[in-house]
């Protein structure tokens, strides 16, 4: 009897260390998807926290703005937020809504209409006649000419701004304030 192990032998020794050495590379390959699968949980979870995070310092920032308003400024903005409540009464609640209602904005008729404006208050304060309606049918015709939802909003507060404006130049001058 022969110590020594025969071709065969050496060849099922080296098939089944391969083998085992595969399935150790296949277990070793799933935990390394099911740590990598762990990681960007934790990322996304680390993501959401940062960006929770920077909406609440914007949102604290903008209540200091709010906050920190002219009287007349803030009266007009309690007014728009007032007239808020009013159509959530008529209309309901816009949450859950509102991504079923399009915004109707970014079609290439407003896009037209959107210059016709911006030529016409251009036109109108070049010549000395321009007035706060000018400034804001340009503001909402360049809202509604937008498709981009980070612009739309952006062209919305402009909009929002000079209507606010024109609230309080209305109370300034029922208050008896001069320009």
């Amino acid at each position: 009897m022969s110590l020594m192990p025969t071709e065969r032998q050496m060849a099922e020794s080296t098939k089944r260390a391969l083998e085992s050495q595969k399935d150790l590379n296949g277990d070793l390959i799933e935990e390394l998807a099911r740590v990598e699968r762990q990681l960007a949980m934790a990322e996304s979870t680390r993501d959401s926290a940062q960006a929770a995070s920077t909406r609440d310092l914007l949102d604290a920032r903008n209540m200091r703005r709010i906050v920190n308003a002219p009287p007349m400024e803030a009266k007009a903005l309690a007014d728009v937020s007032h007239e808020r409540r009013l159509q959530n009464a008529r209309f309901g609640d816009i949450a859950g809504r509102y991504a079923s209602v399009p915004m109707g904005t970014g079609d290439e008729q407003w896009k037209r209409i959107s210059e016709l404006a911006k030529n016409d208050c251009d036109a109108a304060f070049a010549k000395g006649e321009g007035t706060w309606g000018h400034v804001l049918h340009e503001e909402f015709c360049e809202a509604m000419a937008e498709s981009d939802p980070v612009r739309l909003r952006a062209e919305l507060v402009q909009c929002a701004a000079v209507a606010c404006f024109m609230i309080e130049a209305l109370d300034r001058i029922a208050a008896g304030e001069k320009p």
